[in-house]
């Protein structure tokens, strides 16, 4: 999946959410705790230095109600799969990340057994899109 850049209305580089270092621009960031999206900041921190950013983790959150209400009160920006490019919230702005490169894998995960039709069939359609997107 492709990946959204979520920040305020209006945001530009250079805005209060960023400060030059040594090393890049730093944006104020959201991270996620290590135990619910294993892998999630360190990923992040990799996309943003292939950018030529550095993210400064203000803080961790948990549930996309939370992550929303933090990008709109607290100056700050944070990364998420475009599905949710059909959410609205006050104060978010969503925006596409442009570098294919940029990816966020898709995990199904499911009970052992028998697979219910419904179950094959969702499952057989996320295979025909992931083969689409190679």
């Amino acid at each position: 999946m492709a990946v959204l850049f979520l920040v305020e209305p209006g945001f530009e580089f250079g805005d209060a959410g960023t400060q030059g270092s040594d090393d890049g621009l730093d944006l104020r960031s959201l991270g996620v705790d290590e135990h619910e999206m294993p892998g999630r900041n360190p990923w992040i921190t990799a996309l943003c230095r292939k950018a030529g950013c550095k993210p400064r983790f203000i803080g961790s959150v948990d549930g996309v109600t939370h992550v929303l209400s933090r990008v709109a009160s607290d100056a700050c920006v944070t990364l998420l799969p475009d599905y949710f490019l059909g959410f609205s919230h006050p104060g978010v702005t969503f925006k596409a990340v442009s570098d294919a490169h940029a990816r966020w894998d898709f995990m199904l995960l499911r009970q052992k057994g028998k697979m219910t039709p419904p179950m094959r069939s969702l499952v057989e359609a996320l295979q025909r899109s992931a083969e689409r997107l190679r």
